[in-house]
């Protein structure tokens, strides 16, 4: 190695390191220039997520307001189980034909003689 520096004139060993320190100029900037696309490809994602997540927090408020409008428009529709009319209890079976006869009937003293 020492023999390649003895070899050149300066002018030579001028040109060589000067190409040299041109090549890694290069590659410092490529590599500088490939980290910032990095890092906007990231912020890119980054604010596209942000889009996306605040797009569904609105749908899902949205459809939130909408799951009550129509809760609320159904309870107009419909009343309310506490409110609904409650049918009446039901009557024994063998308690109302009995009752029912009996208050058809005249009572007995009333008939006429037969």
């Amino acid at each position: 190695m020492l023999r390649y520096f003895k070899s050149r004139s300066p002018q030579e060993l001028q040109k060589r390191c000067d190409l040299l320190i041109r090549i890694i100029e290069k590659e410092v900037a490529d590599y500088e220039k490939q980290r910032e696309q990095k890092e906007e490809e990231a912020e890119a994602k980054r604010k596209l997520k942000e889009e996306e997540d605040s797009k569904k927090a609105s749908a899902q408020q949205a459809l939130t307001k909408s799951q009550i409008a129509m809760a609320s428009a159904i309870s107009d529709i419909v009343p309310a189980p506490e409110a609904a009319v409650q049918p009446p209890p039901p009557v024994p079976m063998s308690a109302a034909p009995s009752q029912a006869a009996d208050e058809t009937k005249p009572p007995a003293s009333n008939l006429p003689p037969a």
